[in-house]
């Protein structure tokens, strides 16, 4: 399961963003950040049963980068991706009614090597099939990892076939796949979750 949160002192658009992907994202569970430390949001999965977890970090008042964790022996380590966002775009935006939840991960089957490995690193982490397309499924409702033309990607939750966008959705500028779990890097989220 994963745990779906926020930085700690995190905007309406941050919270509305967050409580979006909880709706949208299968076996998952949001919570508050509130004051909590790193520590403290480890015990918090542990204690919900998470092994797991997103946080929605904010830069310049508005959603910033997405960090991927995992919990490892008692600690919230960071895995790859870091995604820095260059924009989201929250389902009443789109004028979607009702609650709609991803059933996999899709992908073109043109899709570029960097796109692929993006759309994989997601299906895993979120423990969804990742799906190449045109496919044959009976998906009605999936992530689709997209190119961007002036960024590196969008990823949405959409409607197949052929894509109707129904959101929430993300624009990402910058992926990093360095090796972030180790200790600079987490010290490094700390400092920078302190804002």
């Amino acid at each position: 399961m994963i745990l779906i949160t926020t930085c700690r002192r995190p905007t309406e658009r941050i919270r509305s963003f967050a409580s979006e992907l909880s709706h949208s994202i299968p076996k998952c569970r949001r919570i508050n950040r509130g004051k909590l430390s790193l520590e403290a949001l480890a015990e918090r999965c542990f204690e919900l049963g998470c092994d797991k977890a997103l946080i929605l970090q904010r830069w310049m008042g508005g959603p910033g980068r997405i960090e991927l964790l995992e919990l490892r022996n008692s600690n919230l380590t960071q895995i790859s991706p870091l995604l820095c966002l260059a924009d989201v775009k929250l389902r009443r935006e789109y004028n979607t009614v009702g609650r709609f939840e991803a059933e996999a991960v899709m992908v073109q089957a043109k899709a570029s090597s960097e796109i692929l490995q993006l759309a994989k690193s997601l299906s895993n982490f979120l423990e969804l099939p990742l799906v190449t397309l045109p496919c044959g499924g009976s998906y009605r409702v999936a992530l689709h990892v997209l190119e961007h033309s002036r960024r590196k990607a969008k990823v949405v939750l959409g409607s197949p076939p052929p894509v109707r966008e129904i959101g929430p959705s993300l624009t990402i500028k910058h992926s990093s796949w360095e090796n972030l779990g180790d200790e600079n890097h987490r010290s490094g989220i700390r400092s920078y979750d302190r804002i």
